[in-house]
């Protein structure tokens, strides 16, 4: 079985082939910021959502994925990816969830890997890319079960952006500048290694 880190680093390079200049320097653990950083949402995007994968070094399933800007663009544009337990009536958007594009050029690309579930969670999730007026572009079925002992595990596959699962609205956080989820007291810093 491979290196969970190697496979990250692996979808990371195939998408960087497919959406080239998608991963950004911003991949490493960025400082933590209190204050709102400005953005925008993309009004137009296309995006795909490959596999979920349990982060080795925190506490987080981590979906990967990547989008790439359309015509019109607009300055400081980005996607936000939002999950959807199944059972609840809201998604939600954290604002670590948020990934900017490097440019305001069609066509510019944005790779990422997002914290959507926490380790704990079991059944089954949406996960979704949102682009416009929080406008569903790309999604997947999350199911996270446990192995006989007791090892998470998660399967992804294609899910229509108007399945049931994932047609709720969104409570959406605020960004503020990381990729990260915040850390609890005791924890060190940058909990999602995978994460970029």
């Amino acid at each position: 079985m491979r290196n969970p880190r190697h496979r990250a680093v692996t979808i990371a390079a195939a998408l960087a082939t497919l959406f080239p200049g998608a991963v950004p320097a911003a991949a490493q653990p960025a400082a933590r910021q209190a204050e709102p950083v400005p953005w925008a949402m993309a009004p137009c995007a296309t995006a795909h959502l490959s596999e979920t994968e349990l982060d080795p070094d925190g506490s987080w399933f981590v979906t990967f994925g990547g989008a790439v800007q359309c015509v019109p663009v607009v300055s400081g544009g980005g996607i936000r990816l939002a999950t959807y337990p199944a059972g609840e009536s809201t998604g939600t958007a954290p604002g670590y969830n948020v990934r900017l594009f490097p440019s305001a050029d069609p066509g510019a690309s944005r790779a990422f890997g997002a914290a959507t579930m926490p380790r704990r969670a079991t059944g089954e999730y949406g996960v979704c890319v949102l682009a416009g007026d929080d406008s569903r572009i790309s999604c997947a079925r999350v199911t996270i079960s446990k192995d006989s002992s007791g090892v998470p595990r998660a399967a992804t596959e294609p899910l229509d952006p108007d399945a049931p699962l994932v047609t709720k609205q969104v409570v959406a956080g605020t960004y503020t500048g990381t990729v990260h989820p915040p850390t609890r007291p005791g924890n060190p810093v940058g909990v999602c290694g995978t994460c970029f």
